[in-house]
């Protein structure tokens, strides 16, 4: 992908791009298709936890939940959200939560994307509607735009010349013709598998040239807590008002069990999320709310 150069994405296992998707026309996140058989074998090595190892008690963890305490939580009148704005240095009212990254990021889309009469491209087509995704991608990142009737347009992040393992580059022409044509983004800084991070110039590039275009960003920041104390950790909900990051613990922490998840950005479209929260989900279940506290440790 030389320069951010388009490739046709033909592999079974990759994402299916494309328009809105619906019944027989669903697609598949061929990946896990591929894997989860496998975990079923009892494979040693379960990526879909996480990349890294930890000393995790899960029976200490999942011990926890015991009928006394299941029941009483939400007499407590604890917010999970708390947990997760103290551990990032800002307000609950910019938080929202999820069972995990990819429930997360549905919420963060839906709160990203503008009414849907409210942008006309010039063109006439609903601009609200197109949503861009960096490829390549997870199957989830790029496909849960589609069950939402959305179009998804690609662009993307690869090394600078042919061979090459790295820098990963935006092909920043081609982005701005799809900023034109979008109402949201979405990417992954921390690249999964590769754990190419964006780099700075180009992170900056696309902050400002969104918030020129009127585009929102939701960026799936899962393996991003790995990079805590390092110049590279870079979280997006820092950088703008148009900007959502999305995290669980799941990759970072291996704590995939307890479906946890959560939303960071400004709060006006956090409110948004939180109502597409109520909407689809209503409650946290109660093993997901619990079992976390308190928050694991930061990386060092």
């Amino acid at each position: 992908m030389a320069g951010g150069e388009q490739v046709t994405d033909e592999h079974p296992l990759s994402p299916k791009l494309g328009g809105p998707a619906a019944g027989e026309g669903m697609p598949a996140v061929g990946i896990l298709d591929w894997y989860i058989p496998r975990l079923m074998e009892n494979r040693q090595h379960d990526l879909s936890q996480s990349g890294f190892i930890y000393p995790w008690n899960q029976d200490e963890l999942l011990s926890r939940l015991d009928e006394g305490e299941l029941i009483g939580f939400w007499q407590t009148g604890n917010d999970p959200r708390e947990w997760i704005a103290d551990r990032y240095g800002v307000e609950s009212e910019n938080v929202g939560i999820g069972h995990g990254v990819c429930q997360s990021l549905t919420f963060a889309l839906l709160a990203a994307m503008p009414d849907p009469d409210s942008i006309l491209h010039e063109k006439g087509r609903r601009k609200s509607r197109r949503i861009g995704v960096e490829m390549p991608s997870f199957g989830p990142v790029t496909q849960c735009a589609r069950l939402l009737g959305c179009d998804v347009v690609p662009f993307y992040r690869g090394p600078s010349e042919p061979g090459d393992c790295g820098p990963w580059k935006f092909d920043r022409e081609q982005l701005e013709e799809v900023l034109d044509d979008v109402s949201v983004i979405i990417l992954t800084p921390m690249q999964n598998p590769t754990g190419w991070m964006l780099d700075e110039d180009d992170q900056r590039w696309i902050v400002d040239k969104a918030a020129e275009y009127g585009v929102n960003i939701v960026s799936d920041e899962v393996y991003l807590d790995s990079a805590m104390g390092d110049e590279i950790y870079r979280p997006f909900f820092e950088m703008g008002e148009h900007c959502l990051s999305v995290n669980s613990i799941t990759k970072t922490y291996g704590l995939g069990n307890l479906r946890f998840g959560w939303v960071i950005g400004p709060p006006e479209l956090i409110v948004a999320a939180m109502n597409a929260y109520r909407n689809l989900q209503g409650l946290m279940a109660a093993p997901s709310a619990v079992a976390p506290a308190p928050p694991p440790p930061r990386p060092r």
